[in-house]
């Protein structure tokens, strides 16, 4: 339902409680089953090689294809675009689009590797390039390539910027992902992931949802990814990229960054046969009171499964994932 506005014909009108309870406002269904909307402006930050054009890319190659983004969330079958407006990065770009979308031999992706501002050029290109081709994801990789030179109030500014491609995801019926980084000096700061982006507070506040990526370990190939919106559930779970077929899959949700090294250094020690608190407290080398809390949580987040009183043995789906890390590592 349409609300009044303020223009030059029409007087600001208030809107009564029993009006607005009436009202039914269009739903926003998802585009990826529980991580994008279908239509809004999602900004994906992570640190400067954490693999957010990979991931990013991922997410494109369902929605051309229709196949499960990470083997797990299932897409809406349509088009997508990507915009490398970073020029320093498109022939990594190229040959991460060759591995994402390996085996895929014709599908509607298309791809932009032009710098330009925002404001003005960019944005008419890419609501020409949207319209045309009818994408329902569009990727912009990454801020810091598209912004306008600063202002003096850039704060307004740079909400003004994510206000544009919000209003534009509304306009064209389709998902905006916007990729940024973090910001240096506030890298592993706090319990909120998501007050470590670039820039300003506006950065954060103009979009429709927030996505962080973080590496678990610098050396190790898993990632964790921690997301919330106005129109989806909170969401925050593991993936990696499997050693021998290079492709992304998803390894677990809440919990499993917190307890998956562990898990693994006790599936590595007892892969088969029962788990008790006896045996893991010894593998980790803790108390039997620790290792049985451990096996609690565990049993809670899916890692394990119980078989009788205080007796556990791995899950299905975290076997499956860690025989595709460590056999595809040796």
């Amino acid at each position: 339902m349409a609300i009044a506005t303020n223009t030059v014909d029409t007087k600001p009108r208030w809107i009564s409680g029993k009006e607005l309870a009436a009202m039914k406002p269009a739903s926003r269904d998802a585009l990826i089953e529980n991580l994008l909307p279908e239509q809004g402006l999602i900004l994906l930050s992570a640190d400067p090689k954490a693999g957010k054009s990979t991931f990013a890319l991922e997410l494109c190659r369902a929605i051309c294809t229709g196949e499960p983004a990470l083997e797990h969330f299932q897409p809406k079958q349509g088009a997508a675009l990507y915009w490398m407006a970073d020029d320093t990065a498109q022939a990594r770009f190229v040959r991460n689009y060759q591995e994402v979308f390996a085996g895929v031999e014709d599908s509607p992706f298309e791809s932009l590797l032009a710098r330009m501002p925002l404001c003005g050029e960019g944005a008419l290109e890419l609501r020409s390039a949207i319209a045309r081709s009818g994408a329902k994801l569009a990727v912009i990789d990454c801020l810091t390539s598209i912004r306008s030179e600063r202002e003096q109030d850039f704060v307004r500014q740079e909400y003004e910027e994510m206000r544009l491609l919000a209003d534009l995801a509304a306009e064209q019926s389709c998902c905006i992902l916007l990729l940024h980084h973090k910001a240096t000096g506030k890298r592993n700061n706090g319990d909120n992931p998501f007050r470590l982006t670039a820039g300003s507070f506006a950065a954060s506040t103009g979009p429709d949802g927030l996505m962080v990526l973080d590496w678990l370990k610098a050396t190790r190939p898993e990632r964790f990814v921690t997301f919330v919106s106005r129109d989806l559930d909170p969401l925050s779970f593991l993936y990696a990229r499997d050693p021998q077929t290079r492709r992304l899959f998803y390894i677990g949700g809440e919990g499993w960054d917190e307890h998956w090294d562990d898990a693994l250094r006790a599936y590595r020690a007892e892969r088969t046969g029962t788990l008790d608190s006896a045996v893991l407290a010894t593998i980790l080398d803790a108390t039997e009171r620790t290792a049985r809390s451990r096996l609690a949580v565990w049993r809670t987040a899916g890692l394990v499964e119980e078989t009788g009183r205080h007796s556990y043995v791995w899950s299905n789906q975290f076997m499956a994932a860690a025989e595709r890390l460590i056999g595809g590592a040796q």
